[in-house]
């Protein structure tokens, strides 16, 4: 089980600059780390990296 599921489109999360991370990629790996620090532990964060618009995801996210 997931602790966190994000939610978002890929399109969001395209680099401004060449070389960067988009900003969706930013905040999984800042949230990521803020609540390692106030839980004590790794949480487990889920996004989907890979689904593209006419996939159907229902399995795909309910096996993640």
């Amino acid at each position: 089980m997931n602790d966190v599921f994000i939610s978002y489109a890929h399109i969001d999360d395209q680099a401004l600059t060449e070389g960067q991370k988009g900003w969706i990629t930013q905040f999984h790996r800042i949230l990521e780390m803020r609540l390692g620090q106030l839980l004590g532990e790794k949480p487990t964060i889920w996004r989907d990296q890979k689904l593209q618009g006419s996939d159907v995801f229902d399995d795909k996210i309910v096996n993640a």
